[in-house]
C-alpha cells in the first residue's frame, strides 16, 4: 500500500469525538500453503500472468461501465480531469469549471488495450 500525503492533508485539523471501539474476538488463523500462487518460477509465472491480465481486464471493464468516476458539470469554457485530493483543489480554485473525477486511475482502458497486444 502506498499512502501519498499532500501538504493540505498534513496541515489540516478537525475535531475528534472520542468513543469506544467494539472489540471482536480474533478469527482463528489458518495457513494453507499455495506454492503455485506465490512462487513465480517460470512454470507458475505464465498462468499467474494470464490470471493477472484477466483481472485487469475485468477491473477496466467495471471501471468503464459503472466505476467510481464522477462528472461535475460546470462551465463549458474550462474542463479539468483529476483524481484524489486534487479534485478538491480544483473545486476550490475553479468552482465554475466542469470536472471529471477519476475514482480509479489504474487500470485505465488504454493500459488494458496495451496489455492485450
Amino acid at each position: 500500500m502506498l499512502l501519498r500525503m499532500t501538504t493540505r492533508v498534513c496541515h489540516s485539523k478537525t475535531m475528534v469525538q472520542q468513543g469506544t471501539i467494539p472489540i471482536t474476538p480474533p478469527r482463528p488463523v489458518e495457513f494453507v500453503p499455495d506454492v503455485r500462487s506465490h512462487v513465480m518460477i517460470p512454470a507458475y509465472a505464465r498462468p499467474a500472468h494470464q490470471r493477472l491480465r484477466q483481472k485487469l481486464a475485468e477491473m477496466a471493464a467495471w471501471n468503464e461501465s459503472k466505476g467510481p468516476n464522477a462528472v461535475v458539470r460546470g462551465s463549458s469554457a474550462l474542463g479539468v480531469i483529476t483524481s484524489g485530493i486534487s479534485f478538491q483543489h480544483v473545486r476550490e480554485a475553479a468552482p465554475e469549471a466542469s470536472v471529471l473525477k477519476l475514482g480509479m486511475t489504474y487500470p485505465l482502458h488504454v493500459i488494458t488495450e496495451y496489455l492485450r497486444q
